[in-house]
């Protein structure tokens, strides 16, 4: 296992935060001798000059660092000591994490360094779904009706109300165990049913008070308005359930379907989040980026830290700083199904626009969404009825 620090970032930031924040207050002269930052703190003022400027919590803590450090502090000391106890820590995080994996029936071969690779490489070698690599020209396309999670303020509690949070166990685990597209792809302008399963390019109008389809700007947003695009099927269905008004359909894109295809693998690490608070935090880990790591845009370049330009290695380019060369490769994909990875952030959005309304239909106040989880307010003589 191999760690770096970025020493040079973490100095520049650092002297930085000390002349933007510290200087003013706590600094009488900075040394300059043999090449080390010496630095003299002056004893804060009084209580908020320790909670605003130096950021201790109180007196006592500021009584324990300069027990420890002196009143002239040697910032290069200081950060190799941070540093050290940050890989130390990383380090240890890695090997529990590894231990953690294992030891729940999930492998890894001592070369996978991410959570993605690790939940990829681990479903395709114990299941049985056929891989099937998605011409790039249907990337591109299923690729424009590929929308992330809804997040959204919509406004502020009153006094009298009483603030209530819901929030989804395992969203996207109960999305990936429902039936998904993979496989060979089928395209066609013949629109028979909005009901096959699959994604279609529509024409659509929505004015809700809650908007139901995403559209793509700079960001994602909820808009209403007359817009067009690919969308799952699921989520056309349920807009025009709530009122959005279809103008055109004129392509669909489809595949088959798959029941349950990654059942198992959800199971181990519904059975890893059981185990307690760190474990919860790996197992979601391991669904969240499983379903991240098959949307990843095969056309994205790669970037690898080299010494030198190897001519056996075909990079697409190579940009160099100060001796230091960053190479950009294409690398093959082929475990990319942004099929798979659309329809579930699909599913997920349903999910949550239906918990939407069922907290309006309770007299709740929507106030903000953050992809599986809903801040609501209720008067307070509607609060009993509605916080479990």
């Amino acid at each position: 296992m191999r760690l770096a620090i970025d020493i040079d970032g973490v100095l520049r930031d650092t002297f930085s935060k000390i002349e933007q924040l510290y200087q003013k207050y706590f600094i009488d002269e900075l040394e300059i001798v043999d090449d080390e930052f010496i630095y003299e703190i002056k004893t804060p003022y009084d209580t908020s000059d320790y909670q605003n400027h130096f950021m201790f919590k109180n007196e006592e803590e500021f009584d324990v660092f300069i027990e420890r450090y002196g009143k002239k502090i040697n910032v290069y000391n200081i950060l190799e000591e941070y540093c050290k106890n940050d890989a130390k820590i990383t380090k240890k995080s890695i090997i529990k994490y590894w231990k953690i994996i294992e030891e729940n029936g999930l492998k890894n071969n001592g070369r996978i360094l991410t959570a993605a690779k690790l939940s990829v490489e681990n479903y395709f070698k114990n299941n049985f779904f056929i891989k099937k690599k998605i011409n790039i020209k249907y990337d591109r396309i299923i690729r424009k009706g590929y929308f992330g999670g809804r997040t959204e303020v919509f406004g502020n509690p009153f006094d009298n109300e009483v603030l209530l949070h819901y929030d989804w166990e395992g969203m996207y685990a109960q999305c990936m165990s429902e039936k998904v597209l993979g496989g060979e792809i089928i395209e066609s302008d013949i629109i028979k049913s909005i009901e096959n399963p699959g994604f279609y390019w529509i024409k659509f109008k929505q004015n809700l008070e809650i908007p139901v389809l995403p559209i793509k700007t700079n960001k994602l947003i909820f808009a209403n308005g007359v817009f067009e695009g690919w969308y799952w099927f699921e989520e056309i269905i349920m807009a025009i359930e709530n009122g959005v008004e279809i103008i055109k359909i004129e392509k669909t894109i489809t595949a088959q379907y798959y029941d349950n295809f990654i059942k198992d693998f959800v199971e181990i690490n519904k059975k890893i989040r059981e185990l307690g608070p760190l474990h919860k935090q790996i197992g979601k880990n391991n669904n969240n980026t499983f379903y991240g790591r098959l949307g990843m845009n095969p056309e994205r370049l790669e970037e690898e830290l080299i010494s030198s330009i190897d001519e056996s290695k075909k990079y697409e380019k190579v940009i160099e700083t100060n001796g230091i060369y960053i190479g950009y490769l294409k690398k093959d994909k082929s475990i990319s199904n942004v099929l798979i990875s659309a329809s579930i952030t699909s599913k997920a959005r349903i999910k949550l626009y239906k918990g939407m309304k069922e907290v309006q239909k309770n007299g709740g106040r929507i106030l903000y969404t953050d992809t599986d989880s809903i801040i609501a307010s209720f008067k307070k003589e509607k609060y009993k009825d509605n916080k479990n």
